[in-house]
């Protein structure tokens, strides 16, 4: 099984995904001409190479009307006022800033200004990692009176963003990647701004390099053949950027939210190192497995550079593709806890199961059974790793009138399992595959993301887990 490791040694954003990925080497005319339903979004993609303390890597910058995109992104919109957050740039088009002035200004002293969004990527990306940065396009176009000022409007919307991805001829698999990243986006900004996602705005140009990066991600991951990712934890950077608002910390609010339950690395770098959008691809194709190099065979390694200098660390985000030793299912140890109960109402027996789950069980198992004298009874069985022995034990012990518990060990063999995310009509949704080798035999789409869709469209759970399953079912057999 293929494997992907995204180790974000100098951090992740949007434009360094996609360069990191045809360093890999995905064909750039096979990403251009997966975007070829974008293509009415006037851009262009350029590609080029660079150097971070002294490692060879790729560059990609979005160009529109023959300029560098940048900052664009997110706002919220709440009533009838519109929080806009840009961030202004240096020239970083061929030869770019000085060295020693990318050393001098980092992340953390390039001008945000009001123009037109909250933090969406480009709030962060083509600034922090001068992820799409621009001169002075940065001052006319985005909030300063510019000439095109007035043809930004308010933005696409999530809902128009969704659309537009939908029509745009994607591979099922980007299209679900990319669907996700933005709702993430879109989340992750009304969560910071008390709003919903629906009131986020996308700046209408400068969320075309947003749209370009993360959906050109996610088609070079299609044509990797969607391996299993894993990533390393991000380092966020320190410091603060400067707003006409007052200062902004780094992380940004809407990073840190998207990475909420990851582990993340501390960075004593002044500047920010993960954007937003980054971020949201990273759980996007990650999702909660974020820690160490996993156990693989290096085949094909990529790097992807960001627009800043850094002393202390070159600014990449390095892509390992390899694959997984061979095995025909995993093979490990796991403690059975388990107690008989007969005195013991329903109640509080489901409450004692929600406390063994928060106490680190696997799994847990209630079999009714009689008991002595006839009175009937519970055999509650407990799964779990055995070094979540003692808070499982006292789990029980608090949570249930019994007196002994019995534990044994057992062998457990399980199919190796990863996340993929499937589009149904109503979004993206995750599904777990239980895989035997290469080959697919479980399929299993994630409930609560399920409920969420189905809350929201006011249409049968049922009706978007069926369509769940079905996607992931046709993504097999290759359709």
């Amino acid at each position: 099984m293929s494997v992907l490791w995204l180790d974000p040694v100098g951090g992740i954003a949007g434009d360094m995904t996609l360069a990191a990925l045809l360093d890999l080497g995905v064909d750039p005319d096979t990403v251009r001409e997966g975007l070829g339903g974008l293509a009415h979004l006037g851009f262009r993609l350029q590609v080029g190479e660079t150097e971070r303390h002294g490692i060879r890597a790729r560059t990609v910058a979005v160009l529109v009307d023959g300029r560098r995109e940048g900052p664009g992104g997110l706002t919220v919109e709440a009533g009838e006022a519109l929080e806009r957050q840009e961030i202004e740039h240096g020239d970083v088009g061929d030869g770019g800033l000085a060295s020693a002035e990318r050393k001098q200004r980092g992340h953390t002293n390039r001008e945000h200004a009001h123009g037109g969004h909250t933090h969406g990527e480009h709030a962060h990306g083509g600034h922090a990692h001068g992820e799409h940065a621009h001169g002075e396009h940065a001052a006319s176009a985005h909030g300063h009176g510019g000439p095109t000022q007035e043809a930004h409007g308010h933005g696409r919307t999530w809902g128009e963003i969704r659309a537009l991805l939908q029509a745009a001829g994607l591979p099922t698999v980007a299209e679900a990647v990319a669907l996700e990243a933005f709702e993430r986006l879109a989340h992750a900004e009304a969560a910071v701004h008390g709003t919903t996602p629906e009131a986020v705005h996308f700046h209408e140009v400068g969320a075309v390099d947003a749209i370009v990066d993360i959906a050109g991600v996610a088609v070079a991951y299609a044509a990797l053949g969607a391996p299993e990712v894993l990533a390393g934890p991000p380092p966020l950077g320190r410091g603060f950027v400067h707003t006409a608002h007052g200062h902004m910390p780094v992380p940004a609010p809407a990073t840190l939210e998207l990475l909420r339950g990851v582990e993340v690395a501390p960075a004593s770098t002044e500047g920010e190192l993960t954007t937003p959008t980054g971020a949201a691809l990273l759980r996007t194709l990650a999702g909660d497995r974020v820690g160490s190099m996993p156990s693989m065979r290096p085949e094909r390694i990529g790097y992807g550079a960001g627009q800043s200098e850094f002393e202390d660390r070159p600014n990449l985000l390095r892509a390992v593709l390899g694959a997984r030793p061979p095995a025909e299912a995993r093979t490990g140890e796991v403690l059975v806890v388990e107690t008989n109960l007969d005195d013991l109402p329903a109640e509080l027996l489901a409450a004692a199961v929600e406390a063994l789950f928060a106490a680190g069980a696997l799994d847990v198992v209630v079999v009714p059974a009689f008991m002595k004298k006839g009175r009937p009874g519970h055999l509650l069985q407990v799964l779990c790793h055995p070094e979540e022995e003692a808070p499982v034990v006292e789990a029980l012990f608090r949570e249930t009138p019994t007196l002994g518990v019995r534990l044994h060990r057992v062998a457990r063999r399980e199919l190796s399992r990863r996340v993929e995310s499937v589009a149904t009509p109503w979004g993206p949704v995750p599904v777990k595959v239980g895989r035997l080798a290469e080959e697919a035999l479980t399929h299993a789409p994630e409930y609560e993301a399920c409920r969420r869709l189905a809350r929201a469209a006011g249409v049968p759970v049922r009706a978007v887990y069926e369509a769940a399953l079905a996607a992931a079912l046709r993504r097999e057999g290759g359709g």
